[in-house]
């Protein structure tokens, strides 16, 4: 006699074996992604490579993506370097500051003995070596307000682009945009009006660092924007009259005023870099 299947009980079989084969995939994909970015196709790789392309190729969206998947934010990759050594060597200041707020730790060494502080000082990569060790800004300081008191427009540039702070005062409660004005007072060396105007248009948003402050006043109560009036009668060649134009309009485009209601303290050349 023949027996009929229990239809309940074969769809019931059935649907447990797809239920355990699905498991397994599900749970081989889920091992697979752990260990390596969740893109797919050309773009998949390990984090490790997807990281240091991404710092290669400067791509922020990549490199904020995996660093997240990063176990190890000190390890050393196929280079043997950390990620935040390969970022000094890539010159890549923005990618070192999320590698520091990550906890990266910039006093390991590679095979060779040197740390990302030595990359960045053999490449002389000024802001990230401030980056890594904020004691330095006192040095840099120093050098921004020796440039500025040269006229040294380009090296003043320079030293602002490197992550040195615009609104530092020495020992005179002078910062170094007033300092500009005041050594033109006595030197009348035409190149100051153009420091003072490259310390002027200042700004670094992607760093979030301080821009200048246009209305810092020095010991004396002085304002940028008054001393660009003390100046107005001295000056007589027509470059310096058109630069001094210039500079002025940069500061009143800037919020700058003759007599700010506050006088904001500039930061002490003995205090460090927030």
């Amino acid at each position: 006699m023949a027996i009929k299947p229990n239809l309940k009980v074969v769809f019931l079989l059935l649907s447990m074996i797809v239920f355990v084969r699905c498991g397994k995939h599900e749970s081989s994909n889920f091992g697979e992604i752990k260990g390596k970015s969740t893109l797919q196709g050309d773009q998949a790789g390990t984090v490790e490579e997807l990281l240091l392309k991404a710092i290669s190729g400067d791509d922020k969206v990549e490199f904020q993506k995996n660093i997240e998947l990063v176990t190890d934010i000190n390890a050393l990759t196929k280079e043997g370097r950390t990620y935040l050594m390969q970022s000094v060597m890539s010159n890549k200041p923005y990618f070192v500051q999320e590698l520091l707020k990550k906890g990266a730790d910039p006093l390991i060494a590679d095979a060779s003995g040197k740390t990302a502080m030595d990359y960045a000082i053999a490449n002389n990569l000024i802001r990230i070596q401030l980056m890594l060790d904020q004691s330095k800004s006192l040095t840099y300081q120093a050098d921004l307000f020796a440039n500025v008191t040269t006229g040294s427009t380009t090296n003043v540039g320079n030293l602002l682009v490197a992550g040195v702070n615009p609104n530092v005062h020495n020992e005179n409660g002078e910062t170094p945009l007033i300092l500009a004005f005041k050594t033109f007072q006595a030197q009348k060396k035409s190149s100051l009006l153009l420091t003072a105007l490259k310390i002027i248009e200042w700004d670094d948003p992607e760093f979030s660092l301080t821009a200048t402050d246009v209305n810092f006043c020095n010991q004396q109560g002085e304002s940028p924007l008054q001393w660009v009036l003390i100046l107005e009668p001295l000056v007589t060649k027509n470059a310096d009259i058109n630069n001094l134009k210039k500079v002025k309009a940069a500061l009143l485009a800037m919020g700058g005023e003759v007599q700010p209601a506050e006088n904001v303290e500039g930061a002490s050349l003995e205090q460090e870099m927030p």
